[in-house]
């Protein structure tokens, strides 16, 4: 029988679809060393080979000296445990070593797949990991090789594996780490009681966990967090199975994420979208998240002597613009770097910045980029509290120029919004007003009232257009007035090219609300945007320096 497509139904709603599907690919890679290309179709993976092959004349023979996936013994779990213990103390002072002592540290890092071992062996599932592995090893010949060219006939007619029956049947235990939709107690066919109960066994199809098992070397990852556990598997869109065996899990696992479970979701996902920036070929002319759709994960809280899962969910590759050119790479790496900077810095144990964090995740899940606008606005407001604490560094800040660049190439109505001249020079105004003169300070005495309350005013008022309006106008004529002043007052004494701020123009204003009578509707996004704006860095060379000697802030020049 010659066939060039499988096609894998998602059955279970969770990581357990992709790893099967992973694991069928791996499966017919194995078989055929043929490219497959992995596709999500919504309710299906469909797999493709360039290809037809016969499926008679295939070496399944060859699985039982090679399964597919090696088994992980306890011997070699002390052994990698030790190993990552003496490299997590030798870091310890790290900050105390050289340059080559810090080298030498490096090329000791344990295996990269470690903590994904790690933590399988933690939530009990190692044990029929190893099972599946000395079932095959011991497995009949002719009954084998018949399981398995029937079970890929089967899919290559779009069946399920359970639809197709063989003489031999593989024997697996539910395992949630590989299977998350199984849990004790939710899976009885008729409940009478509170005990805790596993799902039966007889309703697990062999075959199938035995591809989830080939699948954890392409798609699958976990993090320690503390006590709990997240596992993470890699959802592809579109992508050729060598790539995401081979290049993107490799990449992810070789990247420490974060300890805290919101922080792990974010990094992973922008961590991805890095890894995929590397291969311009793979994502010309797409989107990233055409390529991987995201991420699913299953977090396991430690409950004492278990852990139990208490959440799956799915995080989206940012699809904000396609790439086209190798100018787009650079663009979207640089956007990319300067979230991930932002996100860092975020205390996720805070309730102001876990609300922030959880803003921006859920502007990733949803492919919603009014959320991640809401997340500019939000950490601007955190920038300014952050400036005003003697204590510790100053916040990270977005740029202007990537945060213009993110906007513009997202949403045309966002590009609309912040190419306004008056836009712009109103965001500068409240910029000066607000980050800049807080910054300037540190180096001189403060010349201008800083308005601390501005960006949550503005915020407050957003929902409501009139009194926004009013709220901006508000402030626009107290700037003025201030640098109207404070040009008077300096006039007789000032020294040849002294900065003063320039005042919002007529102009400028005209051009401001006759794009808000455009966008009233979107008050609030207007509002978000400013603050975002206004909170930004002026370029990427900028460094906080007092307003004097900065030639990027915005000012006016009294000349000789």
């Amino acid at each position: 029988m010659k066939v060039k497509q499988f096609l894998y139904w998602k059955n279970r709603g969770s990581y357990a679809d992709a790893l099967g599907a992973a694991g069928l690919a791996e499966l017919i890679y194995q078989l055929t060393l043929k490219p497959i290309m992995i596709e999500d179709q919504g309710s299906s993976f469909l797999l493709s080979l360039t290809e037809n092959v016969d499926l008679d004349q295939l070496p399944y023979e060859n699985l039982i000296k090679d399964p597919g996936f090696r088994p992980y013994t306890n011997k070699m779990y002390d052994r990698d445990k030790q190993k990552a213990d003496q490299y997590r103390e030798k870091r310890k002072n790290i900050k105390n070593l050289t340059d080559e002592e810090k080298q030498q540290i490096e090329t000791q890092k344990p295996d990269p797949e470690w903590p994904l071992f790690q933590n399988l062996k933690i939530l009990q599932a190692l044990s029929t990991y190893n099972s599946m592995y000395e079932q095959i090893k011991k497995a009949d010949k002719e009954k084998f090789t018949l399981m398995v060219r029937k079970k890929l006939e089967g899919f290559s007619m779009g069946k399920q594996s359970e639809e197709v029956p063989t003489r031999l049947s593989l024997k697996a235990s539910p395992v949630q780490a590989f299977n998350p939709s199984i849990g004790k107690g939710i899976n009885r066919p008729k409940p009478d009681g509170v005990p805790i109960s596993s799902f039966p066994t007889s309703l697990m199809d062999g075959f199938e966990e035995y591809l989830r098992y080939l699948g954890v070397k392409s798609i699958l990852h976990a993090y320690s967090m503390d006590k709990d556990i997240k596992f993470v598997a890699i959802i592809p869109g579109k992508i050729a199975y060598e790539e995401l065996r081979s290049e993107i899990i490799r990449g992810l696992r070789q990247k420490h994420l974060a300890w805290t479970s919101v922080k792990v979701d974010i990094t992973a996902v922008l961590i991805l979208v890095n890894i995929l920036l590397d291969h311009y070929q793979l994502v010309k002319d797409h989107k990233v998240n055409e390529i991987l759709h995201g991420i699913q994960v299953a977090h396991f809280k430690d409950m004492g002597q278990v852990k139990s899962l208490i959440n799956q969910s799915f995080i989206r590759l940012p699809g904000w613009f396609p790439i086209q050119t190798q100018e787009d790479i650079q663009e979207m790496k640089g956007i990319i770097e300067e979230h991930l900077a932002c996100i860092r810095q975020l205390d996720e144990k805070k309730s102001e910045d876990i609300h922030l964090l959880q803003i921006y995740r859920d502007g990733l899940s949803t492919d919603n980029f009014d959320q991640i606008v809401r997340f500019f606005a939000g950490y601007g407001m955190y920038v300014m509290k952050k400036l005003s604490d003697k204590k510790g560094y100053p916040p990270f800040r977005f740029t202007e120029e990537n945060l213009r660049r993110l906007l513009m190439k997202s949403n045309l109505t966002y590009a609309q919004i912040v190419e306004n001249k008056g836009f712009q020079n109103i965001a500068k105004a409240i910029r000066n007003a607000t980050v800049n003169e807080q910054v300037a300070k540190k180096y001189r005495p403060q010349q201008y009232e800083i308005r601390y309350d501005l960006f949550q005013n503005l915020k407050q008022q957003a929902s409501f257009p009139e009194k926004f309006l009013a709220k901006l106008m508000e402030f626009i004529n107290d700037y003025n007035k201030e640098a109207a002043r404070k040009l008077e007052q300096q006039a007789t004494n000032l020294k040849p090219n002294q900065r003063l701020r320039a005042r919002v123009s007529t102009e400028d204003i005209e051009e401001f609300v006759k794009l808000f009578d455009q966008y009233r509707q979107q008050s609030e996004t207007i509002a978000m945007l400013l603050i975002a704006y206004a909170s930004a860095k002026t370029s990427q060379q900028e460094e906080d320096i007092p307003e004097e000697n900065n030639e990027n802030q915005e000012t006016i020049v009294i000349p000789e």
